[in-house]
């Protein structure tokens, strides 16, 4: 049993080197297929005469890779969110595995996350060189090790989103699918030429070819749910079946365009509109997504475009990683000699009230969704967060394996069979020859670090008051609605617009970060959480590029003196 034990701890240290806390931070991003729709996807092509690949076919019976392609915003990812959850994939995979083991994994890239998901930035990138390539070297030993008794399926989300070389990230999986005839792939990418040319022999769909249908299910459904339209549905059914095939017309296969528009339509059904007005309202919303964001902005109440501004900007420069509340402090019109001048608070002195901080962070939200329209918004992201982090060059979501070895056929997705720990507990690594993962009611010593909740994370998402308040708002960090969302507003354009916003005032975003950081720390008060928070948003800071004007290097002196003076008192405190 000693011996178990040891083995589970350094499983279980492997498997925490590996993981960051952002690791499943994409698939959560990722909105789930709505009802009855992709379900084509398992079907035979052949009836429906469309040009695509037999899936099921590859999953049950062959090998290499299966691409699937697809214009922006056209439900890649969601088809392959749907894919991976889908029981039919692994019914089809035992078929191909046979008697053999079978292990799959998903990854997910996302250049619109924190760096560990989108690859390495600035000076990472020559720190993570030499890791990088161990840990190419490493993984292609591991598929050299599949064989009879060990099958392996990867799905990749994304490779547009990698944020290296497209031609390498791209030949790497094509070379990685030659090695062995037990190992294949599923990878999905925007059909940038660089993959059409490395992907252009391997079988494969293209999105927009197949979602018409799925388009309309959607927008059938969305507005079906409408009283006004039952009402106008009844009253006009040529004219609603119009306004529906004209809607699908229109999106042309942008399944992100469909539920932007739709929302816009119920927004008019509410207010009472018609037939008539849902026709005009719609032709007069640009049918792709550029004039569409385009659009967006310009609907922006001219009393709330400097407000969005600043949301807009501190969440760009902050690395595209803040949560709700660091944005709520940021937006607040403090004097930054006030926040300087501020007393680390003590615990039982606090004067603020948990229920009026959470309210202000409700309001925060529905300002967030009401400034930026929507191209903002602040989502709760997975809670299981490991304490140590490492940086990796792929987003991995999580992986999970099937022991079909003996006969097995049970597939146990609910009692945590996976490679990355289903929140809020972490289930310990068994290994590759024994029924996978240890339930929670297996008697195993394993050490206090291997347990893990929200509040101990040393990244911080902790109350202002260092206790748990229980409030989902609290835990909200903020994403943009869609990479096309982020490619709009960053280009240089669209940018300078937002800036020009703010020009009158003289905002600075870093500066604004910058204080509402400070003023976290000393509501924090003095205690291990706020050292390490502390710690960690002092290493952030220093890994953006933030210029180097006179207040913005009195403001990082003073975090630098916080960290210092946390470190000292909760190092007292901890001896008294």
């Amino acid at each position: 049993m000693d011996g178990e034990k040891r083995r589970v701890r350094v499983e279980l240290a492997l498997l925490k080197s590996l993981r960051f806390p952002e690791m499943n931070h994409r698939y959560e991003r990722v909105a789930e297929a709505h009802e009855q729709t992709f379900l084509w996807a398992f079907r035979d092509p052949r009836p429906y005469e469309k040009p695509w690949d037999n899936f099921v076919e590859w999953l049950s019976e062959r090998n290499g890779i299966y691409w699937i392609q697809g214009k922006a915003a056209s439900g890649k990812s969601t088809l392959m969110r749907f894919i991976w959850h889908n029981d039919l994939t692994q019914c089809n995979l035992k078929l191909w595995s046979r008697d053999s083991q079978l292990v799959e994994a998903a990854f997910f890239f996302w250049n619109s996350g924190v760096p560990e998901e989108r690859l390495q930035l600035g000076l990472l990138r020559s720190l993570l060189f030499n890791s990088l390539a161990q840990l190419q070297k490493a993984f292609a030993r591991l598929i050299e090790c599949a064989s009879r008794q060990l099958k392996m399926c990867f799905f990749i989300d994304g490779l547009d989103e990698y944020e290296g070389d497209p031609e390498e990230i791209a030949q790497y999986f094509k070379d990685l699918s030659l090695v062995s005839e037990n190992t294949k792939f599923c990878l999905s990418s925007r059909p940038w030429p660089i993959f059409q040319d490395i992907y252009q022999d391997t079988p494969g769909l293209r999105v927009q070819d197949m979602t018409r249908d799925d388009i309309k299910l959607y927008i059938e459904d969305k507005l079906e749910r409408s009283r006004s339209m039952q009402e106008l549905r009844d009253e006009d059914p040529e004219g609603s079946l119009g306004l529906i095939e004209e809607l699908v017309s229109k999106a042309d296969s942008v399944f992100l365009w469909v539920v932007l528009v739709v929302k816009s339509l119920i927004s008019g059904l509410r207010n009472g509109d018609g037939i008539v007005h849902l026709r005009r309202r719609l032709k007069a919303i640009p049918a792709d997504l550029q004039h569409l964001y385009d659009h967006i902005l310009d609907s922006i109440d001219p009393f709330d475009e400097e407000e969005a501004s600043q949301m807009i900007q501190i969440f760009r420069l902050s690395g595209h990683d803040i949560d709700l509340a660091t944005l709520e402090r940021a937006l607040r019109t403090m004097d930054y000699r006030t926040v300087i001048n501020m007393e680390f608070v003590v615990a039982h002195n606090i004067d603020y009230k948990a229920s009026k901080y959470n309210a202000s962070l409700k309001r925060m939200n529905s300002q967030l969704n009401s400034r930026c329209m929507g191209l903002l918004e602040a989502l709760n992201p997975t809670l299981a967060i490991m304490t140590d982090t490492i940086s990796e060059h792929l987003f991995i979501y999580h992986s999970r394996i099937s022991c079909i070895s003996n006969g097995q056929n049970k597939r146990k997705r609910n009692e945590g069979q996976h490679f990355a720990p289903p929140p809020p507990r972490f289930r310990p690594s068994e290994g590759l020859d024994g029924g996978f993962y240890h339930s929670e009611e297996t008697a195993l010593n394993i050490p206090p670090t291997a347990s893990f909740a929200i509040h101990d994370d040393p990244n911080g998402n902790l109350s202002p008051f260092g206790e748990d308040t229980s409030c989902e708002t609290e835990l909200l960090k903020i994403f943009y609605l869609h990479r096309t969302v982020r490619d709009y507003l960053e280009q240089p354009k669209v940018w300078k617009g937002l800036l020009d916003k703010t020009r009158p005032t003289a905002f600075d975003p870093f500066a604004a970060l910058l204080i509402a950081y400070i003023m976290e720390l000393k509501i924090l008060g003095i205690s291990s959480k706020g050292y390490l928070r502390g710690k960690y948003i002092v290493n952030k800071v220093d890994s953006l590029n933030i210029p180097a004007f006179e207040l913005c290097i009195s403001l990082k002196l003073e975090l630098n003196e916080i960290l210092t003076s946390l470190w000292g008192l909760a190092l007292w405190s901890g001896c008294s």
